[in-house]
């Protein structure tokens, strides 16, 4: 043809015009601004998709320009753990990102050089072009220059967890790992159980996994595992981040007042928890304690979801677990058929095996083999910064790494 236009679809000439445009009304534009989980406007929309209809001959000749989807993603307060996880997977994604930030430091400055992601210092910077994608992390608040720069030139931008649902979890089964405590220990453990099993998972979570050394990565397998975070999504959208988080399972390890800055007490954290079960389809799973009576009251409100509980170190019940090392480091699941599974690994504490009888109990609802996932469990290394063990100083005491923020 020689117009360089990337498709093209042939069709037998109609004889009237009326059938011609019955043919033109069925092939409208199958591209999307969704598709590519990305700010467009309409008026791009419209100028971008050009329909070009030709008659040569006896033939009807249509093609389909796809949209000119901007490759070039700013990302605002781009160096902390959730925001700098989101820039590496848009970077696998091969797109051109540019991240920003008023501090940068380890180990989230390590990981955004490895996958050489441009870092800019503050936000006194130009505005991005008008079709590129930006993305605003929740540390952004109003007064910032680039944000009031885009909202005087009524650009448009995306929070943190709208970019990743539109772009990466509208395409995956979601596995969303919520609760005050353990979140990014059990979304570790969660993925590099989908690893072992070879379903190449999506994730992205709040630290840095040792069998994984990056905190996310886009994934080539259908499910993708996301800490689901109750903190707010950004300036704009006070909303807890997992709203934006589609679960198909979902995993709620406990429930304590937290985060006092922007919540009143516990009821309140209770609430959001109780709007977000409300947006989940039917059949969804979740996993919780059952010995949390709030927890159990919260997930039987839900009658669409499935419940799945387990039972902490109650012997009565299937799915609990018994120490079999006094530090918790060997220990026993017991399965939904009382059937007994020996962990042993590097990590220590009653709270790490319960993460464990949660992955373990969340995995089998997905129909992966337990042998395996026991295999997987035993081969966790944890995550940086967890209870991590660093080493033996001069003077004989043993060095360890532990980000704690919650006083229980």
């Amino acid at each position: 043809m020689g117009m360089g236009y990337p498709c093209v679809y042939l069709f037998f000439h109609c004889t009237t015009n009326r059938h011609q445009w019955q043919h033109r009304q069925k092939m409208k534009p199958k591209y999307t601004p969704q598709d590519y989980g990305i700010a467009y406007s309409e008026d791009a929309w419209r100028r971008d998709h050009i329909a070009y209809w030709r008659t040569v001959g006896s033939m009807i000749i249509y093609q389909q320009e796809k949209p000119r989807v901007s490759m070039k993603m700013h990302v605002l307060a781009g160096c902390g753990s959730f925001m700098a996880g989101l820039a590496t997977i848009a970077k696998e994604m091969a797109l051109d990102v540019i991240v920003y930030d008023k501090k940068y430091q380890s180990p989230m400055l390590d990981q955004l050089e490895d996958h050489h992601i441009e870092m800019r210092n503050g936000y006194d910077h130009p505005l991005p072009a008008q079709k590129d994608t930006v993305v605003i992390g929740n540390a952004i608040s109003r007064g910032v220059p680039m944000l009031e720069g885009l909202l005087s030139a009524r650009m448009s931008y995306l929070s943190g967890p709208e970019w990743l649902s539109k772009a990466v979890l509208a395409n995956r089964k979601t596995i969303a790992i919520s609760g005050t405590h353990g979140k990014t220990t059990t979304s570790s453990l969660f993925a590099w159980v989908l690893e072992v099993a070879k379903q190449s998972p999506g994730f992205l979570v709040g630290g840095i996994p040792n069998n994984f050394n990056t905190s996310a990565r886009k994934g080539d397998g259908q499910h993708f595992v996301i800490e689901a975070d109750e903190y707010d999504t950004c300036f704009s959208d006070k909303r807890p981040k997992f709203f934006h988080y589609p679960a198909e399972l979902l995993v709620i390890n406990n429930l304590e007042f937290d985060h006092a800055d922007i919540y009143r007490d516990l009821d309140d954290i209770v609430k959001q928890f109780r709007y977000y079960l409300r947006t989940l389809i039917p059949g969804t799973k979740i996993v919780y304690p059952k010995r949390c009576k709030l927890l159990d009251k919260l997930v039987h409100e839900a009658g669409w979801c499935n419940a799945c509980p387990t039972h902490s170190t109650d012997i009565e019940q299937p799915w609990h677990i018994q120490p079999l090392a006094d530090d918790w480091s060997k220990f026993t699941i017991m399965d939904g058929k009382k059937k007994p599974h020996v962990v042993k690994w590097d990590l220590f504490g009653q709270h790490n095996a319960g993460n464990a009888l949660t992955v373990m109990r969340g995995a089998i609802e997905l129909g992966l083999d337990i042998d395996m996932i026991v295999a997987a469990l035993c081969s966790f290394q944890g995550v940086k910064k967890r209870m991590q063990r660093i080493g033996i100083s001069n003077d004989g005491k043993e060095v360890w790494d532990d980000y704690a923020h919650h006083p229980t």
